[in-house]
């Protein structure tokens, strides 16, 4: 896929999310089989929670020499986010985080899972998260996992992170009013 897109004799120079992106690969179901398939369907049970992650702090780990990440893992990385982003549109997420959002919320959060807290700087994840709603289980396959606590779904609570001025105890007032407790008071000055 890298070389139909960017290579020196590529095929597709468009956006890589978007009912274009969707046709381009359909019409390469022979050469690229899964991208056909994974380009028209989200499957949650396929997808492991980290395993991209994981790969790539093997690959470091190894290395010798220097040689970083393999230049594969780095195209198939740029592809699975172009997924990930031609998925989400098709979702009607603004964010594909929303749509990682999804994944966790049907394989990955644990069973004891009360509630979940989103920090992040991005203003477009922020609004796709406030408005987040699963995956209509109408689009799934009829094996996919469903949420694993709802709907309806957990509470979430955003914060956005502003920038590295921002103060700590911004982080700890979120987290307190998600939480349910009441904030602490502003600690007493000593007297010397």
């Amino acid at each position: 896929l890298h070389d139909l897109c960017f290579g020196p004799e590529s095929v597709y120079d468009g956006v890589l999310y978007g009912e274009s992106f969707g046709q381009f690969l359909r019409s390469k179901r022979d050469e690229l089989p899964k991208m056909a398939e994974a380009v028209e369907a989200y499957d949650p049970s396929r997808n492991v929670s980290g395993s991209a992650f994981a790969e790539v702090a093997l690959q470091l780990e190894d290395c010798s020499g220097g040689s970083g990440v393999k230049r594969e893992t780095t195209a198939r990385s740029l592809f699975a986010k172009a997924l990930g982003d031609h998925l989400a549109a098709k979702f009607g997420y603004s964010h594909s985080k929303s749509l990682l959002l999804d994944l966790f919320l049907r394989t990955g959060a644990p069973e004891w899972t009360e509630s979940v807290v989103v920090c992040d700087d991005n203003l477009d994840v922020c609004q796709s998260i406030t408005a987040f709603r699963p995956v209509s289980a109408s689009t799934l396959r009829a094996d996919a996992p469903p949420l694993r606590h709802g709907p309806p779904v957990l509470p979430i609570t955003i914060l956005r992170v502003t920038g590295y001025d921002m103060p700590p105890g911004a982080y700890n007032q979120a987290l307190d009013a998600h939480f349910g407790v009441a904030p602490a008071p502003p600690p007493k000055c000593a007297v010397s």
